[in-house]
């Protein structure tokens, strides 16, 4: 799955073995070699030896208010945040759904729930070990409430995420590629989204171009993070974006921004 020396010389690549440490419960057996490459591409930050097991699932979702949903017919890979994510915007958006179900030989963890005109409806049965069942699916509340959004993210693909949690972003943000190149991430507080937004944009030597514009254009400001952006290119610029969509100042102090004459 590793991509080590796969441009500049494919017969030392294919002889190339890379080992990362995983978790067990992060991979069931069941997965598609494709799939395989998306956990390990997009979800398990392989590189960090110290980090926390990912729990993936098979989730398929579209979301009424927010535009945000899953690609195909198919449930497909998710992490648990993510879930947790899409469950947390239905309310005040009717129409909407969540479907997911857990991966042969793994167990995850809670109970399965739906939610139907704001109250939860449990909608599964217990095995016959007592534990409840997988697939579950969640529907959205009837109107009422809503959630207070601070950000808006805007992906290459045309779908927009409400209220990103760092998760979500640093999902995005491994997702670029030069098919689909750059993510907009905007203020959606009251402030002028179109003149306070930070947007990442993938080179094609692996680097990426952070620009952020804070009031105007004569505060627009940019700095490029160095290749190899699937290693640790991706997780300065999510350090990057995350803060920013904090609002802490960290991304001012942590990068070489220039002015941007527009």
């Amino acid at each position: 799955m590793h991509e080590y020396h796969g441009q500049e010389d494919a017969e030392l690549h294919k002889a190339t073995v890379a080992l990362f440490p995983a978790w067990r419960q992060e991979f069931s057996g069941s997965e598609t070699l494709a799939e395989a490459r998306h956990q390990f591409d997009r979800g398990l930050q392989p590189t960090r030896l110290r980090r926390d097991p990912v729990s993936f699932l098979r989730m398929r979702y579209h979301n009424e208010r927010t535009g945000s949903h899953s690609q195909g017919p198919d449930r497909g890979l998710a992490t648990l945040d993510v879930l947790r994510h899409e469950l947390s915007l239905l309310p005040g958006s009717p129409g909407s759904h969540v479907e997911w179900e857990k991966p042969p030989r793994r167990r995850l963890p809670g109970r399965v729930w739906s939610r139907a005109d704001g109250a939860r409806t449990g909608r599964t049965a217990p095995d016959d070990r007592g534990r409840p069942r997988c697939p579950g699916r969640a529907v959205g509340a009837a109107p009422g409430g809503g959630l207070v959004t601070a950000t808006r993210a805007h992906t290459a693909a045309g779908t927009v995420h409400e209220r990103p949690d760092a998760e979500t972003l640093y999902d995005l943000l491994s997702e670029l590629n030069l098919a689909l190149p750059f993510l907009v991430v905007e203020r959606a507080d009251g402030r002028d989204p179109e003149q306070h937004y930070i947007q990442a944009h993938l080179a094609e030597d692996g680097s990426c171009l952070v620009e952020y514009r804070d009031g105007g254009p004569d505060q627009h400001f940019r700095t490029v993070v160095a290749p190899p952006y699937d290693m640790k290119g991706h997780d300065e610029v999510a350090a990057l974006v995350t803060s920013w969509a904090q609002d802490d100042g960290e991304w001012r102090r942590r990068s070489h921004w220039q002015r941007v004459r527009v």
